[in-house]
């Protein structure tokens, strides 16, 4: 049974905003062109393996949850998915990758090597998954859960895999999860039915998602390489303004009463978690101090803190 599904993550959001609020050839497009292509890919990647998984129809009480973030001894540590059995947990850690993979030991690494031959090491998923395997195994320690825990490696792409010597956990493909899953052998019972129950819903939660923001300090920007505006959601142009107690598109004449709302989301994910009057107004080209404040009170998704000059918004 699927405890938690996968959500796409809310960093490529945020990412498009920023990449579409800064100038074509300011210096950090590149860096979040590249960021953004290896996000959306990995997610892929997830999905698909997903796909898969859902072909896993086991006899025994189970749960699996997608994209778990959980905290131990104040660290954070992301399981791309888990599988709780009566006998064991299993991490899998999903990989989309489209390069010949080569795998040394002795001591272990990871080799992309790419179509023109030029050879690149990234970081062991094999490590990765040591990580997470330890501090999972002392998060169930701390609520006295004493359970076997495996990690195996999924690959997204039908990738050429060349290996030295067999490696220390098991690397298969995104097609091959349902199949492995049903050969994986169940040992003597730890966990009953309910117990799994209730240890899935308290991963759930237990989760904290990865929070990205604010990306501005992440690329060292500063306010003046954000462009301003309300984006119009039908021509997709910074060209929104406030006119006749509404939002009317200079380009196309698109006419909207929420628009700003959006305005707000992006701040959040490109500046900071609060917002205030003066803030609102810069990034939106309003004028009215008054208009502003009642924009901004007509948000749900904001708190005012405060009063008078020293007030400001608090984004949830």
């Amino acid at each position: 049974m699927i405890y938690k599904n996968r959500r796409a993550p809310v960093e490529i959001e945020g990412l498009i905003t920023l990449k579409r609020r800064l100038a074509r050839d300011h210096p950090v497009q590149k860096d979040i062109t590249k960021r953004l292509y290896n996000m959306k890919a990995g997610y892929s990647g997830e999905r698909q393996y997903d796909r898969y998984i859902s072909e896993f129809k086991p006899s025994y009480p189970h749960a699996i949850l997608h994209d778990v973030c959980l905290k131990q001894d104040d660290i954070y540590f992301q399981m791309d998915s888990l599988l709780v059995t009566p006998s064991k947990i299993i991490i899998s850690e999903v990989k989309n990758l489209a390069e010949k993979i080569i795998v040394k030991t002795k001591p272990l690494q990871f080799i992309k090597e790419r179509q023109n031959g030029e050879r690149v090491p990234f970081r062991s998923p094999v490590t990765e998954l040591d990580r997470k395997i330890h501090l999972l195994r002392l998060w169930l320690k701390c609520r006295r859960i004493d359970i076997p825990i495996e990690g195996i490696v999924v690959f997204a792409y039908n990738n050429e895999l060349q290996f030295e010597e067999k490696p220390p956990v098991d690397l298969i493909f995104t097609y091959e999860i349902a199949a492995h899953l049903r050969n994986v052998a169940m040992e003597r019972e730890i966990l009953n039915r309910q117990t799994i129950h209730k240890l899935a819903n308290e991963m759930v939660s237990a989760h904290r998602p990865f929070n990205p923001f604010p990306l501005a300090e992440r690329y060292s920007l500063q306010p003046g390489d954000i462009i301003p505006g309300v984006f119009c959601p039908s021509c997709n142009q910074l060209t929104m303004r406030w006119m006749q107690r509404r939002w009317k598109c200079l380009n196309c004449d698109q006419i909207g009463k929420k628009e700003h709302q959006q305005a707000v989301r992006e701040w959040c994910f490109i500046q900071k978690n609060t917002i205030t009057n003066r803030e609102f107004r810069s990034f939106t080209l309003l004028n009215s101090r008054h208009t502003a404040k009642l924009l901004l009170a007509g948000i749900p998704q904001l708190q005012k803190i405060g009063k008078s000059k020293g007030s400001f918004y608090k984004i949830y």
